[in-house]
């Protein structure tokens, strides 16, 4: 899956409300990020506050900021890139 914002604005993604993380990429899933701001997630006492990576995520031209995660991560990586 592709989510692309517009590179004219600043296209940001929030979970409702911060009760959860942004994406969760599970195994033998790939997401391309392009373009974005990720911001607001939060992974209770898990890592990754915007993103969990269990599969394969590329990002381009965008960025993870003001989340909440349990370690200093904004995102977290098991397998993927």
């Amino acid at each position: 899956m592709t989510i692309t914002g517009d590179p004219n604005v600043r296209t940001i993604i929030t979970p409702q409300a911060g009760y959860d993380r942004v994406f969760d990429v599970k195994f033998d899933t790939t997401l391309n990020l392009v373009d974005l701001t990720v911001s607001g997630g939060n992974s209770g006492a898990a890592a990754g506050g915007n993103i969990a990576n269990d599969g394969v995520l590329n990002v381009t031209g965008s960025r993870s900021r003001a989340d909440r995660p349990a370690t200093a991560a904004a995102a977290s990586s098991a397998t993927g890139t």
